[in-house]
C-alpha cells in the first residue's frame, strides 16, 4: 500500500482551514463577551446625586455630600483606568488582547473625563471655588479608607496582664 504524495498535502490544508475557521469563530464571538461587559458598573453615587437634587426642599449640605460622594467615585474610576492604561498596550503589542477592549479602555477615559467636568461644574454652581478642593478632597476621603482598612487588618488584640 503506498501513500500517495497528495495526501500529506491534504491533510496540512485540511488542518490550516480547520485552524483558521477556529480563530474566526472565536474572533467573532470571544469580542462579544468582551463587549458587552460594561467597563465600570453603575454609577449610582451620580443618580443619588441628581435624586438629590432634584428635590425641591434639598438642604444645601445633603447636595454637597452627594456631590462629593460622586466626586469619589469619579477619582476611584479614574485611577483604575490610569493603572490599566500602563498595561493594556504591552498586552496589545503581545497579541494577548484585542483592539475593541483597548477601544473601551479609550470610551472609558473619555466617560470619565466627562464626568469629571460635569462634578467640576456643579461643584463651582453650589459653592463658588469648591470647584478647585472637590477633587483633592475626594483623593483624601479614598486615602482615608484605605488606611483605615489596613488598620483594621493590623488591629492587634490588648495584651493580657
Amino acid at each position: 500500500m503506498t501513500i500517495s504524495v497528495y495526501f500529506p498535502m491534504l491533510y496540512i490544508g485540511l488542518t490550516g482551514i480547520t485552524a483558521q475557521l477556529l480563530i474566526r469563530l472565536f474572533t467573532k464571538y470571544g469580542d462579544k463577551q468582551v463587549s458587552d461587559e460594561a467597563w465600570f458598573p453603575l454609577n449610582k453615587s451620580k443618580y443619588a446625586y441628581l435624586a438629590i437634587k432634584e428635590q425641591p426642599e434639598a438642604p444645601l449640605h445633603h447636595v454637597k455630600a452627594a456631590l462629593l460622594a460622586r466626586a469619589v467615585e469619579c477619582v476611584r474610576r479614574i485611577r483604575h483606568l490610569q493603572s490599566n492604561e500602563q498595561v493594556l498596550p504591552q498586552l496589545m503589542q503581545k497579541g494577548l488582547i484585542n483592539d475593541r477592549l483597548h477601544h473601551e479602555l479609550k470610551t472609558a477615559e473619555t466617560e470619565a473625563a466627562q464626568e469629571g467636568q460635569e462634578i467640576f461644574d456643579e461643584a463651582e454652581a453650589l459653592v463658588r471655588g469648591w470647584s478647585k478642593t472637590i477633587f483633592t478632597t475626594a483623593m483624601h476621603m479614598i486615602e482615608f479608607e484605605k488606611l483605615k482598612q489596613s488598620v483594621d487588618t493590623i488591629r492587634v488584640p490588648p495584651q493580657r496582664e
